[in-house]
């Protein structure tokens, strides 16, 4: 009986030193991984005590806390890109601003003049949509938009929005091929952002596309299918990929008056109201589709 009572005393002082050891050995771990940022995880030598549990809610709240600081480093240098994106697209404008009322400044010619006045208001115009699309998206990202959803007919939405378009169809010379179906289309959304999304491929179109342009509307199934195309004259310098990411601009030359925001913004407010938008690129004909649950 003693030499029972001694083997298990013994096997406890052991057990005792040894997790204590263990314990220790598991601070100066968190220690080191904290102090040199270390993507190292806990080990220990014996599996043992409650030791083996620890260790492994240590290591979760490690990777927990690892992922943490790469989304932040990753919002991080996403703000920094917004910031330098931003002081570039605004300066473009700013620049060409400052150069045309030195001009007007400078001459007595009434014509000139007259030029000159129409290009300002033109840039400034052009501020202002850049202005008012980069607080839209900061509301949409911030989810401080406020949305309300009811019974729309899509098929209103795109007669209306086209011809408010009229001037600018007429100013490019394009004259868009309508497929719009006769049909009432109800769906669960908002008006005013279906306008907004419309608007937003439409300046796209108008900014990038060519002559042929193509708007088809039609109905199948339980599923409201709305597809914008046109025609692209350099396929090669679109990737396809990054259409929807915020200030990717295709052609660079062609986007100075733009953020390469209205496409994010498009694809943030169709999926805020239940829908859904693609883009594809076949040779050179370039096609924007969205996708909404028909009622």
């Amino acid at each position: 009986m003693i030499i029972m009572l001694i083997i298990t005393l013994g096997i406890f002082i052991y057990m005792y030193f040894t997790l204590r050891s263990q314990i220790k050995d598991i601070t100066a771990q968190l220690d080191f991984i904290e102090k040199n940022r270390s993507n190292a995880l806990i080990t220990i030598r014996v599996k043992a005590g409650g030791s083996k549990a620890l260790a492994a809610a240590l290591n979760e709240m490690l990777e927990n806390h690892r992922a943490e600081r790469v989304m932040w480093k990753k919002k991080e240098n996403e703000i920094s890109c917004i910031y330098t994106n931003l002081s570039h697209d605004i300066r473009t404008p700013l620049t060409s601003l400052d150069g045309y009322f030195q001009l007007l400044s400078e001459s007595e010619d009434k014509e000139k003049n007259k030029r000159y006045i129409s290009v300002i208001k033109g840039r400034i115009k052009a501020l202002s949509d850049m202005l008012e699309e980069l607080f839209m998206f900061t509301k949409l990202e911030n989810k401080t938009y406020n949305i309300k959803l009811y019974k729309c007919d899509m098929s209103e939405i795109v007669r209306e929005t086209l011809f408010s378009y009229f001037d600018e169809w007429e100013k490019k010379a394009i004259v868009p091929e309508l497929k719009l179906t006769e049909e009432k289309l109800y769906f669960y959304g908002n008006e005013q952002m279906m306008h907004r999304i419309l608007q937003n491929i439409i300046k796209n179109v108008l900014e990038h596309g060519e002559k042929k342009v193509e708007i088809c509307l039609n109905s199948i199934k339980n599923e409201i299918r709305l597809t914008i195309q046109n025609e692209v004259t350099k396929p090669d310098e679109i990737d396809i990929s990054r259409i929807f990411e915020r200030f990717y601009k295709a052609d660079v030359v062609r986007s100075k008056t733009s953020t390469g925001l209205g496409m994010a913004i498009a694809k943030e407010m169709t999926e805020d109201m239940g829908g859904k938008i693609e883009a594809e690129l076949n040779d050179n004909i370039f096609k924007v589709s969205l996708f909404f649950k028909r009622l």
